[in-house]
């Protein structure tokens, strides 16, 4: 009875431990998305700004990244604090076209998830 209990005891761990495990990976997969799409979208309103690329183009491109950060927002682990922050400093900053903010954005997260995680 002892040992059948133990085994439980430990399967339930095992199983919180993988649970946690994934949630930690969706939330850095989350904190990656937000950072492309900052970096993207601070890339686009620079080349707006050197008229390297059309207003009509630049428009569509930032408000492709505002609905994906939108999206993000809606779909994220409202228990993530740090997430939610960048997805709205990031929104602030392209409403207000602001290409350098966007980029210490993405640098900050690039800091925080790296590559292929906080690790890197």
């Amino acid at each position: 009875m002892l040992r059948t209990v133990s085994v439980l005891l430990i399967q339930i761990a095992i199983c919180l431990a993988e649970a946690t495990e994934a949630t930690k990976s969706r939330d850095l997969a989350d904190l990656r998305n937000v950072r492309s799409l900052a970096s993207e979208a601070a890339e686009v309103l620079q080349l707006r700004a050197d008229n390297k690329i059309s207003a009509t183009y630049a428009q569509v491109m930032t408000d492709n990244a505002r609905d994906q950060l939108r999206d993000l927002d809606k779909n994220a682990d409202k228990t993530d604090p740090e997430l939610h922050q960048a997805i709205n400093e990031a929104m602030t900053a392209l409403a207000r076209g602001d290409a350098s903010a966007l980029r210490t954005i993405a640098e900050r997260l690039f800091a925080m998830a790296g590559p292929r995680g906080p690790a890197d």
